[in-house]
């Protein structure tokens, strides 16, 4: 969803979208419902972009090294 170099960090509200992949674009379809639903029927509807946090330094029994 937000394209180029997949390890580019940090990620955030203001990061531009590139979406490459018809999975970005529907991610980026659904974002923009939640704005239109927010702006044009004064709903309370939010989104939220999750990412994967795990990483080496994690302890073994945590639940993902497990998976």
């Amino acid at each position: 969803m937000f394209g180029g170099d997949p390890l580019r960090s940090p990620f955030n509200e203001k990061t531009p979208f590139e979406c490459r992949a018809p999975y970005a674009i529907s991610k980026r379809l659904a974002y923009d419902w939640v704005i239109y639903y927010r702006q044009t029927y004064g709903m309370f509807v939010a989104s939220l972009f999750t990412f994967n946090h795990s990483n080496v330094y994690r302890n073994r029994s945590f639940y993902i090294k497990k998976i």
